[in-house]
């Protein structure tokens, strides 16, 4: 049931919050952050960073975080969710260079339509700070191919391997919207082996 700002006293103080930091330019932009019980959306607000004062107000909580629609470049501002599953951050302007915070509850995280270039070093990051990803959704990036902007089928086969070669294979299941077999995980497991004895 959707939480309305009278019922929720953090809603008002958010608001006010994002109200005094938007862009002076073009003057205060109000700000209504929609909570559906632990789910937080505040998306297509033109957002430029992630209001730290959002995971000071909701961080203990909140377990989706629907950022889409804004512009942010980086996912800043994150390390007070400390029960996040899901975060969404599609079509927005994130690059590959992201410092995430340790996020180890993160099972689903969708950056679909951004401008990540460096497959490897976002990649990284996601090895590294969220070990328990499950879903992962990076379509319409320039780093990304997929079967309609492939060159062909086998390099969109060749881009699939290599992100299910970085990130921890027990835990993968959907990449790029796609299930992935486990023909596909054992096939990436023996080019593994394959590497380590050559």
């Amino acid at each position: 049931m959707m939480v309305s700002e009278e019922e929720d006293p953090r809603a008002n103080s958010e608001r006010e919050y994002l109200q005094q930091s938007s862009d002076s330019q073009s003057g205060p932009v109000e700000v209504h952050p929609s909570i559906d019980g632990d789910h937080l959306s505040l998306v297509g607000f033109d957002l430029t960073s992630v209001p730290s004062e959002l995971g000071t107000t909701y961080g203990a909580s909140i377990r989706r975080l629907d950022l889409s629609y804004n512009v942010l470049s980086y996912l800043d501002n994150l390390d007070k969710f400390v029960k996040l599953d899901a975060l969404v951050a599609d079509n927005n302007d994130l690059v590959s260079e992201q410092e995430f915070p340790k996020m180890p509850t993160l099972r689903t995280l969708s950056v679909n339509n951004n401008k990540i270039t460096d497959l490897k070093r976002f990649l990284d990051q996601v090895q590294e700070k969220c070990p328990s990803i499950t879903y992962l959704s990076m379509l319409k990036n320039p780093a990304c191919t997929n079967e309609i902007t492939g060159r062909d089928g086998e390099d969109y086969q060749r881009y699939r391997l290599y992100v299910l070669s970085r990130i921890l294979l027990p835990y993968l299941s959907y990449l790029y919207v796609f299930i992935l077999t486990i023909s596909s995980k054992r096939l990436v497991f023996k080019k593994r082996v394959h590497l380590i004895k050559s």
